[in-house]
């Protein structure tokens, strides 16, 4: 159909534009008519200096196919690629457009760029395959703990399933890079990982200190899932980490034989976030980095007739109340003495679970008026929402 070619044109012109000016982000390709293939992705790298656009098709085998493409035939090659799927999606520094294929053929072009793009730098040099001193772990080189934890073969080399976490390792251990003048500068450093998992953020942590920061660390990983601590367990004796330790059990009842330096947790599921939170608080631990997850009671709680607009909508609801939850955590943070932010962890492109909560002791304590005014305003908060979250249980006595 000619509607098509010129829906098809249009979007060959867009590729090519934010290309050429630098503000191409990346292209989604889903819904494929070809029963081998999932989906595919393209984004802008750097390989031997040179930038190329890597297109990525993930096929139903669990496989992915690389190509990379030379810039000056990029646009062309995704638009002819663009036309086995029923939905294309190009994001960039100047808005996002959108190609898409109904049932019966017919395509249809959704969205506008904008003349300038919005803010950032040109995002084409934001994935360089050769910026290995940005990288705390370079994908260039051979790190036993990814090898034993399944995020690369023993030549280093990235599996294509893993190569998100690596990210997100590697985003971790910059956050942790952030703030570790917040450590005591001698001694040994006292850390633990709550709700630890498969330990990916445990292992990686111990090593950029021990290793890379040469510190002494005693590190305790602890979890409820007994086969994920013997495994870990026995990862860290066969790489002679003497000092990082894994035990399974409840987080509510380790016992501390000291202040920890640092609290750590992934993605702890729901309440499980406000028991770390609430414990490392009571440790006294100088920072706590923990990324929140699955934030349903509020949601259970709320007073659904205090949300006359976002109740009609349940997902809208669910939203506001996960921001409402990690809002009031950020708060009660603040009101135990913690300097607070939260930041965007990792690109909420690969996960929307991207929010880490960092607090760092404040040492020097806020006036009594305004602890008493956060005080009041995080219970003003549950009162007006009708709700009565994990951690305002510790408010009860102040």
């Amino acid at each position: 159909m000619s509607e098509n070619i010129d829906v098809f044109e249009k979007l060959n012109a867009c590729i090519s534009c934010v290309i050429s000016d630098g503000s191409f982000k990346k292209a989604v390709f889903s819904k494929s008519a070809c029963d081998e293939v999932i989906k595919a992705s393209a984004e802008a790298v750097k390989i031997k200096g040179e930038t190329m656009i890597q297109l990525e098709i993930f096929r139903k085998d669990g496989k992915a196919h690389h190509k990379n493409i030379d810039v000056p035939s990029a646009a062309e090659q995704l638009c002819e690629f663009a036309k086995g799927f029923s939905q294309t999606n190009l994001l960039t520094q100047r808005g996002n457009v959108e190609v898409r294929v109904s049932k019966k053929g017919k395509a249809t072009f959704i969205g506008k760029l904008s003349s300038e793009p919005i803010g950032g730098n040109c995002a084409l040099e934001k994935h360089d395959h050769d910026r290995e001193k940005n990288y705390i772990l370079s994908p260039e080189k051979t790190y036993p703990f990814l090898t034993k934890l399944g995020v690369c073969d023993e030549n280093g080399r990235i599996f294509d399933k893993k190569r998100a976490k690596f990210r997100q390792i590697n985003r971790f251990l910059e956050i942790v890079d952030g703030i570790y003048d917040k450590m005591p500068k001698e001694g040994e450093l006292l850390i633990y990982d709550l709700c630890c998992g498969k330990s990916y953020l445990t292992f990686a942590v111990y090593y950029f200190l021990t290793e890379i920061k040469k510190r002494r660390v005693e590190m305790h990983g602890i979890d409820l899932k007994e086969d994920m601590m013997t495994e870990c367990a026995a990862f860290a004796k066969e790489l002679g980490y003497d000092g990082l330790h894994f035990s399974c059990g409840n987080i509510n009842e380790v016992t501390v034989t000291r202040a920890p330096d640092m609290v750590i947790s992934l993605h702890a599921c729901d309440v499980a976030t406000d028991i770390v939170l609430s414990n490392s608080q009571k440790w006294g631990s100088k920072i706590i980095l923990s990324s929140p997850c699955c934030q349903h009671e509020i949601y259970s709680q709320i007073d659904k007739s205090a949300m006359t607009l976002l109740g009609k909508y349940p997902i809208l609801n669910q939203k506001f109340c996960a921001i409402l939850t990690d809002a009031l955590r950020c708060l009660w943070l603040e009101i135990m003495g913690y300097d607070v932010e939260a930041i965007e962890f990792i690109d909420p492109d690969e996960t929307p679970k991207n929010v880490l909560i960092r607090a760092i002791d404040r040492k020097t304590p806020i006036s009594c008026e305004k602890q008493k005014s956060l005080e009041n305003k995080y219970r003003e908060i549950c009162r007006s929402y009708g709700i009565s979250p994990t951690l305002s249980k510790n408010l009860e006595k102040t």
